[in-house]
């Protein structure tokens, strides 16, 4: 959307060899524009599980390292207003497994549904065939078969916070929003789960990247005090005096770094911890939660569209018409951004 207005990163601020050095991989997929670089991000973020303690506790569950076991965790720990508590489409829910199924109330349901698109080797450019539908499929029979989720529940931040949600999706920051409404809550952020890997086939965990990086106005007056700016920024010492200042705030954490020489400093921490470890296998799209572009920005449109699919699925269609439709509604956004032909496939 910014391309046009977008300065490269001049070699004395970052050279290409210094900056793929520097920040974790999918930096250099987002951030590259032709043979130039465009923009520095000061934090990394993406998705993260997070579970709540009690709940896990009092059912002696443990945290699912798969997806599959995910499922299952979630339909035990769910509880619905019927005579055996057992959840089925169409019940009450009063506590849920896990806040999936849905497009309307499950915050950042677009990163979820990307990344399992990927984990699944969907190329997200041009979804086609069974690993797409399976996706479809499995999303949505949380809602459409499992009943632990509806679009009657309050969002899926407020549900965790207040108790009723065991397990969530979101990114660090939400850590600090769960907090504001239950400041007692104990819960623990853990790598998202996985599908089944074949390391013969060399095959590694996919996890999911969500971050904002800085850039300057090709136009600006000031570009090089800017870049250097930029560079002091993203330094080690002013990352860490960022984080230091955040946690003197009263903050249980800054934010993640986005340096991989900087992992060390936050890989045991509790709630950044997750994020970081799942830093160097993680990848991104243009369907992305939260981004705020507007009713004709990339991520919103093409939100839409699977939003689309996602309730198409859940009223009776075919997960088959419904990708065929999404696909169709993907090409015609990608195309209107030169992006359609070249872009790569998803792996």
């Amino acid at each position: 959307m910014f391309k046009t207005q977008l300065a490269p990163v001049p070699p004395q601020v970052y050279s290409a060899q210094t900056f793929e050095a520097t920040f974790y991989p999918v930096a250099k997929t987002d951030l590259r524009l032709g043979s130039n670089y465009v923009a520095v991000p000061l934090e990394f973020d993406g998705l993260a599980m997070f579970t709540n303690q009690d709940l896990f506790a009092a059912a002696g569950k443990t945290v699912p390292q798969s997806w599959e076991e995910l499922r299952q965790t979630a339909i035990d720990l769910s509880v619905c207003d019927t005579e055996d508590g057992k959840c089925r489409s169409g019940d009450r829910v009063l506590v849920s497994g896990a806040a999936l199924g849905t497009a309307d109330n499950v915050d950042h349901w677009q990163d979820i549904v990307a990344v399992l698109m990927l984990q699944n080797n969907v190329n997200l450019n041009a979804p086609s065939g069974k690993p797409a539908e399976d996706v479809l499929e499995f999303y949505t029979v949380f809602s459409r078969t499992d009943g632990m989720w509806n679009s009657t529940l309050p969002n899926s931040t407020t549900a965790f916070a207040n108790g009723k949600l065991a397990i969530y999706f979101g990114p660090s920051w939400r850590a600090f929003d769960i907090g504001a409404i239950a400041p007692q809550m104990k819960f623990t952020t853990s790598p998202i789960p996985q599908l089944p890997l074949d390391p013969a086939l060399g095959e590694k965990p996919i996890a999911w990247a969500s971050y904002w990086a800085e850039g300057v106005n090709v136009k600006s007056a000031y570009a090089k005090e800017a870049w250097d700016f930029i560079g002091w920024l993203s330094a080690k010492e002013g990352l860490q005096k960022f984080y230091q200042q955040a946690v003197a705030s009263g903050r249980s954490f800054g934010e993640p770094y986005s340096r991989q020489d900087m992992a060390s400093l936050v890989q045991t921490d509790p709630y950044v911890g997750a994020y970081i470890s799942q830093a160097p296998n993680a990848k991104s799209w243009y369907l992305a939660s939260f981004t705020w572009d507007g009713p004709t920005g990339i991520n919103s449109r093409l939100s839409q569209y699977f939003a689309d699919a996602i309730n198409g699925v859940n009223q009776g269609k075919s997960t088959t018409e419904a990708i065929k439709t999404l696909s169709g509604g993907i090409n015609q956004v990608l195309s209107q951004y030169g992006l359609a032909a070249s872009a790569p496939a998803a792996k």
